[in-house]
């Protein structure tokens, strides 16, 4: 027998992560099922950015979900950071510019965002903590904050700031 809990995410509209899939049938369910709602939203206007965040988890996934993946023993990337890796990227903003997805050697996944020598960076972990890190100018701010079905405050206040500022220049 299969079991798949899906959670809503995106108000509800888009099913597609976290889930608790067990068994590798369970596993191309959600795939199947995920690619589906992808699609459908793809279509919109409004998926430019989730898809773009999607392709990236799906590649560094591929690359790095080995142990030892960058030749010094570090932690694979789980699919439960990258399933929430793409629920977050459903609750940006859809007019953000794309982030580079990268992996961190403790198998957590990473949406950097560069302007000129300004970043911001939000490394996501399987167990829903958030760290935050900004360099806008001589301003840095940092923090860590959960994730419960939600992108913190602090966390979206942030990248707007490092955003409104990267547009201006």
């Amino acid at each position: 027998m299969t079991t798949m809990a899906l959670s809503s995410s995106f108000m509800g509209l888009f099913p597609c992560a976290p889930t608790s899939v067990q068994s590798d049938a369970g596993v191309a369910s959600e795939r199947m099922l995920c690619g589906t709602f992808t699609e459908i939203y793809g279509a919109l206007s409004l998926g430019r950015l989730h898809r773009a965040i999607c392709e990236g988890v799906e590649r560094v996934r591929a690359e790095c979900s080995t142990p030892g993946w960058d030749g010094y023993g570090a932690d694979p990337v789980q699919r439960a950071v990258c399933s929430l890796a793409e629920t977050i990227g459903l609750q940006l903003p859809s007019w953000l510019s794309a982030p580079e997805v990268g992996a961190d050697t403790d198998g957590d996944l990473s949406l950097d965002w560069y302007s000129g020598s300004d970043a911001f960076s939000l490394s996501i972990s399987a167990e829903g903590k958030l760290h935050y890190a900004c360099r806008m100018g001589q301003v840095r701010t940092h923090g860590s904050e959960m994730y419960y079905g939600a992108i913190p405050d602090a966390v979206l206040e942030a990248l707007l700031r490092f955003h409104r500022r990267a547009t201006r220049t």
